[in-house]
């Protein structure tokens, strides 16, 4: 979405082209791209869930805890703070 406003300022305002914008897309062959490219000022990057899905399975196989209905991964951001 932060690429598609982006360019439709720089379409409509190019006096805002200087506004930094920021994504919530932190894969690596979009919004870090984009970020390493400075089309975006910074992007969230959200961990892989399979690892984490995959621990609760095996402890829950493996010792009998049954997971949680609902795990939190905290984002990072991108560039690094």
């Amino acid at each position: 979405m932060a690429r598609g406003t982006r360019r439709a300022l720089e379409l409509s305002r190019p006096d805002w082209t200087q506004v930094p914008f920021l994504g919530c897309d932190g894969l690596p062959g979009s919004g870090r791209r984009d970020v390493d490219e400075g089309r975006l000022a910074a992007t969230v990057s959200l961990p892989s869930c399979a690892a984490p899905a995959i621990e609760l399975a095996l402890r829950w196989k493996r010792e009998g805890v049954v997971p949680p209905a609902e795990t939190v991964l905290a984002p990072s951001p991108y560039p690094a703070l």
